[in-house]
């Protein structure tokens, strides 16, 4: 889900009708919706987007601290579960396996580019390459460009990141990155 959808499932439609009217009529949102809408995108980045983890929150009464995270570990579980299932050999899955495992510390990496030594010491982009390309090939992660002005004859794509897409389903096509 989105967060519109997000917000549409937790019956905000009144809240997503002011952030479009806001937006169409090029005026800043009011302080206290401002602070509403930051809470609720916080608890929509909890749940991934995943339409099971919103229910449950949902169903906790937005109370992160009830909430079910198991959920989005099972759904990463299952995940790599289902890779396995396309995957010619046992080595290849293994590689695959542990570059997606890498994401969240690739994420939070000073570094603009994909370290492959962060997959395993030592490792080398020419070992690993074929798993990360399967990777983005299958969706299962998408490379976004990194831009510094958001000037869309003028964007260069460069690998800066690589994001799970159980927290961007709602992507399209390159998701555009500020420095």
């Amino acid at each position: 889900m989105d967060f519109e959808e997000f917000l549409l499932a937790g019956q905000e439609a009144g809240l997503v009708d002011e952030i479009r009217d806001c937006f169409d009529n090029d005026r800043a949102i009011s302080t206290p919706l401002h602070q509403l809408c930051l809470e609720r995108y916080r608890l929509y980045l909890c749940t991934g987007g995943m339409p099971a983890a919103i229910v449950d929150l949902l169903d906790k009464s937005r109370d992160i601290l009830r909430y079910n995270a198991s959920i989005l570990t099972d759904i990463r579980t299952d995940y790599l579960a289902d890779m396995t299932r396309y995957i010619n050999t046992p080595y290849e899955s293994t590689r695959i396996e542990s570059i997606y495992t890498s994401l969240p510390a690739q994420l939070g990496n000073k570094s603009k580019k994909f370290q492959y030594s962060r997959v395993k010491a030592g490792a080398k982009a020419r070992e690993y390459y074929s798993a990360l390309d399967w990777l983005t090939s299958s969706q299962m992660v998408l490379r976004c460009a990194q831009v510094t002005l958001c000037q869309f004859d003028q964007i260069r794509p460069t690998l800066c990141c690589i994001l799970y897409r159980e927290s961007m389903r709602s992507a399209r096509g390159y998701q555009l990155v500020s420095n």
